[in-house]
């Protein structure tokens, strides 16, 4: 029932049971409260980087015992350079946020104060005058998370490699045809033949007629 025994609490996480049961206030008079510290239990949290906070306390059905039908139970948010440190800062206090005397605190984008990411907070619960209260802490953050990143895109394509322009082929330079092959002028042989002149012709004789054979 200290600051520096606090339950720590994860942002978002599961619920923390938190009693007021066997605590006094004894340690607490150098912290100021909105309230009247009787029997105070101490939580802690680390602040997300959004600032913003919701801080929500859930009385457990039957465990909680009033002294009369206007008890309730109490809770402050305060700051501070560690858990020893004094004075603590009361940066926001609450008792009845709703007509079941749920305390809760809430720290959101529309609030002028804000709270500083990463750095521990601290929060009491007590039971008004005395009452020895029961119940679960939930501890979360109202505030959506926004990426500062754009969303990945790919980069555009390089424009493809062309093939280059293609050449007119080097063409072979055209032979002239091929004239057609002359025949070899033969020179018509003389005439040889023994038996061409009148002259040489001979008598031939058949069946005792004379012929002349040239």
């Amino acid at each position: 029932n200290t600051p520096c025994n606090s339950a720590l609490i994860t942002v978002g996480g599961p619920a923390q049971r938190i009693s007021t049961v066997g605590c006094d206030a004894s340690q607490d008079d150098a912290v100021p409260f909105s309230g009247t510290h009787d029997n105070s239990a101490w939580a802690s949290f680390v602040a997300p980087a959004s600032g913003c906070i919701d801080i929500n306390f859930d009385f457990e059905s039957g465990v909680i015992t009033f002294r009369s039908e206007d008890d309730d139970v109490e809770m402050s948010l305060y700051k501070a350079d560690s858990c020893i440190s004094t004075p603590f800062e009361e940066i926001a206090y609450n008792d009845d946020y709703s007509d079941d005397r749920d305390p809760r605190i809430t720290i959101d984008a529309a609030s002028s104060t804000k709270l500083q990411g990463g750095e521990t907070y601290y929060i009491v619960v007590d039971g008004y005058q005395g009452d020895e209260v029961t119940g679960l802490l939930v501890v979360s953050d109202p505030c959506p998370v926004t990426s500062t990143n754009s969303p990945t895109s790919n980069p555009p394509s390089p424009n493809p490699v062309s093939n280059p322009p293609t050449t007119n082929p080097v063409s072979s330079p055209i032979s002239p045809p091929t004239p057609a092959p002359t025949m070899p002028t033969t020179p018509r042989p003389t005439n040889t033949c023994p038996h061409n002149d009148p002259c040489d012709a001979k008598d031939v004789s058949v069946y005792g007629v004379a012929y002349s054979i040239s």
